[in-house]
């Protein structure tokens, strides 16, 4: 039997997108009007987020410069932009490409640079690094291996266990490609990718994968019409294998910008746009064989008319799962758009709008790029709402923190069948409002047989509807409008509502109550269970102004003793002789509903008839801490202390109170 609120289904909260995202968050920190930041890589290292971009903040005009920021709290906000790149302020640098290598955290940034000749077309690839996670970045270093007036365009780095490898486009004939086996202080030998010289080849990009092998994917148009192609290198880039297209479909009237990556099996994954007259698509395939085949191309993006699409980047995480997004005109201008796929590419996920500022302009530079860590994607791409260009950035959202359990306490055996289930409150790193959903049922799994929910609630507690006796098991869900953590711990507890309670009594004096009503209030009845380990007994009956204090001594004959009933409403003092203290068994009828004392101004002692332990604020109920009632006092036998109840203290059951009332007032005990 299932009673409350079923998981699997969620209303108000039900999930439709394929990812949820957090809001968009500038990057770049310059605001000086009509200066731009553009061409934005990503990387990731840990819980670090790494981005480079060109900015032209130092000129305001053509001229541009390398910029690096990265995030300082929880991939939320990021740091002071500093400069990567050491040339003259009069040159320029732009297109900047970014990796990082996971086995050493090192940072290692590229970018094409005009600093050696005023000549617009002698134009070369220079590289820094960084060992201290971005703080500071080294010399530049050129990585062009000839001289003279030779252009390079758009590189593109990878970098995976001490390997790093650079593709570009350069005038000598397509696909270039050059490697560093120590961290960047050296390059190798310059070598051409594409099988055949021409003025066609564009666009390149690289992965690496963990064996070191190099993939690198670029766009090329031998006979007139551009294809996506493919090469491969297993030795550390000294050679390379023949080119080959990664979909052959003669369909469409052109393929262009490809993106590429590769998962810890080494699958290969690119997208690409496919052209085919005024319509443009992103297009993917994947590689489950090193590259010597592709599968049939699919297509990514799910609006049905001849929108375009252009640039696409794709990242890809241990799982095979596989994110995607690029630049879509849908709407009317440009937006940021996202799909992503759980199978292996074989479906994607309906297509979603991730950008939530106005749309942005129509660029055809590399505007968006992507980066995964676990399940959760990082965008970043260039955007243009406040007039000007700039760097901004969304990721998934994070799942919320799982709670932990506080009360009631494991194993523990309750009285009340009513119980009150509290556990941590916890932070949303993402700001989102955190929801809580406790599942009790009488399985060890907490989730079958006869079953309880207490709904999505903010409340990090939760009183249960009645329970019968019998041994009961929690846990609590977590959600923040977007994703569900699911608890890894089940506690339990036993409902034992039978009348029969036991408290441990020490040696000399104990100040104690007892917490069931009694149908015989004689005091030897109520302490037959431990008839003979005590010789005294004593109460203060604050209604008596002439003689309050009451007392039983079985040393006195009965006439000269005024203390004869005990109920459940008093506390009183009981002196036990047994040496080492004894167990008082209680007996009686479990209260059903809240118990009222009187209370009269000036000292009272009482007992605490409830059937669980309360905080202060709760136990006091209908009166209010330093209105009514200004000090609360009670005795704990086994320290020989005294203990004053403050604001974060417990009353407990079985334990008496002298509680100092301002005036004449009636305190509901709550059960």
């Amino acid at each position: 039997m299932i009673l409350g609120l079923k998981l699997s289904f969620i209303p108000s909260f039900q999930i439709v997108n394929a990812e949820n995202f957090s809001g968009n968050i500038r990057v770049d920190d310059t605001d000086i009007n009509f200066t731009n930041q553009t061409w934005p890589d990503i990387a990731l290292f840990s819980n670090n987020i790494y981005i480079v971009w060109e900015d032209n903040r130092l000129t305001g005009d053509h001229r541009s410069h390398i910029y690096f920021a990265k995030s300082l709290d929880n991939m939320v906000s990021f740091g002071t932009s500093i400069r990567v790149d050491d040339a003259s302020i009069n040159n320029s640098t732009c297109c900047p490409s970014m990796a990082v290598d996971k086995s050493n955290g090192n940072i290692y940034v590229v970018w094409q640079d005009y600093r050696n000749s005023p000549d617009p077309y002698s134009i070369d690839i220079y590289f820094a690094n960084s060992t201290d996670g971005g703080i500071t970045f080294g010399d530049n270093k050129r990585i062009l291996d000839e001289t003279g007036n030779i252009w390079q365009n758009v590189p593109s780095i990878a970098a995976n266990n001490g390997l790093i490898g650079v593709v570009w486009e350069d005038q000598r004939g397509g696909i270039y490609f050059a490697n560093s086996t120590d961290d960047g202080n050296t390059f190798g030998e310059n070598k051409r990718v594409n099988d055949m010289v021409g003025s066609g080849v564009f666009y390149p990009k690289i992965a690496i994968d963990n064996n070191k092998v190099i993939y690198i994917v670029w766009e090329d148009n031998p006979d007139g019409k551009f294809y996506i192609y493919f090469s491969k290198s297993t030795d550390g880039g000294n050679t390379f294998t023949q080119q080959k297209k990664v979909s052959d479909n003669p369909l469409i009237d052109g393929q262009r910008m490809p993106s590429l990556g590769v998962d810890y099996d080494n699958n290969i994954y690119v997208v690409w746009v496919d052209y085919q007259g005024t319509d443009t698509n992103i297009s993917y395939a994947k590689s489950t064989n090193g590259g010597d085949n592709f599968t049939i191309r699919k297509q990514v993006n799910d609006d049905p008319g001849i929108a375009k699409q252009y640039q696409p980047s794709i990242a890809v995480n241990e799982e095979e799962k596989i994110f995607i997004t690029w630049l879509d005109e849908r709407e009317g201008g440009y937006n940021i758009y996202f799909a992503n796929s759980t199978d292996g590419g074989n479906t994607f996920s309906s297509n979603q709008k991730i950008n939530n500022g106005p749309n942005i302009s129509a660029v055809y530079t590399p505007s968006n790029a992507i980066a995964v860590n676990g399940s959760h994607a990082f965008i970043v791409w260039q955007d243009d709402r406040k007039g000007d260009w700039d760097i901004y950035f969304t990721r998934s959202n994070w799942e919320p923190p799982m709670t932990t359990p506080i009360s009631p306490p494991i194993n523990s055996t309750l009285t009340n069948n009513t119980p009150l289930l509290r556990v941590t409150s916890i932070t949303d790193l993402d700001n989102d409002t955190v929801y809580y959903n406790f599942t009790i049922s009488d399985q060890p799994d907490a989730e079958t047989g006869t079953v309880y929910y207490s709904g999505w609630i903010t409340s990090t507690s939760w009183k249960t509807p009645p329970l019968p006796d019998g041994k009961w098991y929690w846990h609590t869900y977590t959600y923040d409008g977007f994703n569900m953590t699911s608890p890894n711990w089940i506690w339990n507890f036993t409902i034992d509502t039978t009348q029969n309670y036991v408290m441990w009594l020490y040696e000399s004096w104990n100040l104690i109550s007892i917490p069931f009503i009694q149908m015989d209030t004689d005091l030897e009845s109520v302490l037959n269970s431990i008839n003979g380990s005590y010789d005294a007994v004593q109460m203060y009956d604050a209604n008596d102004y002439s003689d309050p204090w009451k007392h039983y001594q079985i040393s006195k004959p009965s006439h000269l003793n005024n203390l004869e009933n005990i109920d459940h409403k008093m506390g009183f003092w009981i002196h036990v002789t047994q040496p080492g203290g004894i167990l008082l068994q209680c007996l009686g009828i479990i209260p059903m509903e809240n118990q009222s004392i009187s209370l009269k101004p000036g000292w009272n002692l009482v007992g605490y008839p409830s059937l669980s332990n309360k905080s202060r604020t709760i136990a006091l109920n209908n009166l209010t801490f330093n209105t009514e009632i200004d000090a609360i006092w009670t005795y704990n036998a086994s320290s020989q202390k005294w203990e004053q109840i403050g604001e974060f203290d417990y009353f407990e059951r079985g334990r008496g109170y002298y509680v100092h009332s301002k005036a004449e007032v009636v305190w509901e005990i709550p059960l």
